[in-house]
């Protein structure tokens, strides 16, 4: 997901999505590894976009995710985002209203992507979202589960619970909150 990020005329930090992008497999490149046709295509439109490797967020996530991360790392650079979405929470705060911890309120990391997300929907913070990824952010459930220190943690539904329930897999959803999320860590993105 390509997306900019600025100071808006009312002061106020928000995230355009500009364009979604689909890293797809050349069957008929049989000399060339799927994982490296993909690093390929990846440094390739970063290249046409303009985006440095530091602007770059990847989903690290065990299996697939860290697979790519770390063919990217021997392949490319090093210097881009990892995002694991079964990992904890951080310790930013929710937003700069609401200076809780992300680690107190969130189950894990996708739980805290996707809930700080909906946060900065609700802040005015987001511009742009596209169609595939709006569907996503509606279909995705939200539960409240009791935490062991008698408060509450939101937990967002598994990708495979949703891809069971709506026949379809959140990945554009995915890569709009992991933009959102290398917008927190790098450029200071907070919800208002």
């Amino acid at each position: 997901m390509i997306g900019s990020i600025g100071i808006c005329t009312d002061g106020k930090k928000r995230l355009k999505f500009e364009k979604p992008y689909y890293l797809n497999e050349d069957l008929s490149k049989k000399d060339i590894d799927r994982t490296t046709q993909m690093v390929a295509q990846l440094k390739e439109i970063c290249q046409k976009e303009g985006v440095k490797i530091e602007n770059l967020a990847i989903d690290s996530s065990a299996g697939g995710g860290k697979t790519f991360s770390d063919a990217v790392w021997s392949q490319w650079s090093n210097g881009f985002l990892r995002v694991d979405f079964g990992g904890k929470p951080s310790d930013r705060p929710v937003s700069s209203a609401d200076r809780e911890k992300s680690s107190v309120r969130f189950y894990n990391k996708v739980s805290e992507i996707w809930g700080i997300g909906k946060e900065l929907l609700r802040c005015d913070q987001l511009r742009c979202i596209p169609k595939g990824m709006a569907e996503d952010m509606t279909a995705r459930k939200y539960k409240d589960n009791k935490a062991q220190d008698g408060g509450s943690k939101i937990r967002v539904e598994s990708k495979i619970e949703t891809k069971r329930r709506t026949g379809k897999s959140p990945d554009e959803g995915d890569a709009g909150f992991i933009l959102i999320d290398l917008c927190r860590e790098r450029h200071g993105l907070s919800g208002l």
